[in-house]
């Protein structure tokens, strides 16, 4: 899944360097591809069989604005809007999709690409989406940028998060962005993995390293009042 996994780093890299534009002056878990729409690979040989319960996701009607996950006895269908490939050939991310294991690939009328995978695969390409995040944790936390940040936590779909901080210095600090580009990771999970998240908000408890209490408890993205 590395256009996707690009896709997640740069979100956040972006928001990171915003972060530290804006304030130039060990995570630990708690839960632990321009064709038409006839642009079609049987990937692997074949398109794979589905006992009756495959779908076809050529979604013609579809804005193309929104992540589909269709999960049947067999395969997972996932449809992923133009929007996410915008700077990629339709070649090479059907391309792409042969490498992660799809054993179908289509782009289809709107733009948008629907790819077929086993659900041993999708279940692979989720771990290695969760890794990848963690990884991202881990490595803002050791890089000192953000100081105020002490401790990361987090339920098992990156859907909650406790951010232990030193609370003065946080309070005076841009670090917040981190909050930011954690909650578009964790809703970007949740996505693919089949969870309805159009209106979904992640909550981020402050907890003060000082004194072992959350103070403060805010939602990312739009909202950032107290609970």
């Amino acid at each position: 899944m590395k256009n996707l996994k690009q896709m997640i780093g740069l979100t956040l890299i972006v928001l990171l360097l915003a972060g530290c534009s804006a304030n130039s002056g060990n995570s630990n878990n708690t839960g632990n591809t321009s064709n038409p729409a006839s642009n079609e690979e049987a990937v692997n040989g074949s398109a794979a069989t589905n006992s009756g319960s495959e779908t076809e996701s050529g979604n013609e009607g579809n804005e193309g604005s929104a992540v589909e996950v269709d999960k049947g006895l067999l395969n997972v269908d996932v449809t992923i809007p133009a929007s996410f490939y915008e700077d990629t050939d339709a070649e090479t991310v059907l391309s792409d999709a042969k490498e992660q294991g799809a054993t179908k690939a289509v782009q289809n009328d709107d733009g948008s690409y629907t790819f077929t995978y086993p659900k041993s695969v999708h279940s692979d390409m989720m771990k290695e989406l969760k890794q990848t995040i963690e990884s991202g944790i881990t490595e803002t936390l050791d890089s000192g940028t953000f100081s105020s940040l002490k401790d990361v936590t987090y339920n098992d779909d990156f859907s909650e998060f406790t951010i232990v901080v030193d609370k003065e210095q946080y309070e005076g600090s841009m670090d917040a962005f981190v909050l930011l580009g954690l909650s578009v990771q964790g809703i970007m999970y949740n996505t693919f993995n089949g969870a309805d998240t159009t209106d979904m908000k992640v909550p981020f408890h402050l907890k003060d390293a000082a004194t072992d209490e959350v103070y403060d408890t805010v939602y990312f993205p739009n909202d950032n009042s107290s609970n």
